[in-house]
């Protein structure tokens, strides 16, 4: 039903540097987690930043979708 609901909204104009934007982060949170395996950074700080990462995503996947990023 969610599927349907989603043909229905007019396409997005998030532009492909947008989407890298958002994610590129989420690859350096995939390295630092390889990392702590070896070091001693905690998991409460990688799941702390992951946490940060993923709010800033979300607020600017929002502010795309709102159409009120630039351009």
């Amino acid at each position: 039903m969610s599927g349907q609901q989603l043909s229905d909204r007019p396409r997005s104009s998030l532009h492909p540097d947008d989407v890298y934007s958002i994610l590129s982060p989420f690859g350096a949170l995939v390295s630092l987690i390889e990392e702590s395996a070896e070091t001693s950074i905690a998991t409460t700080d990688v799941v702390t930043i992951g946490r940060a990462l993923y709010e800033n995503a979300m607020a600017k996947v929002k502010e795309l979708s709102e159409g009120s990023g630039p351009g």
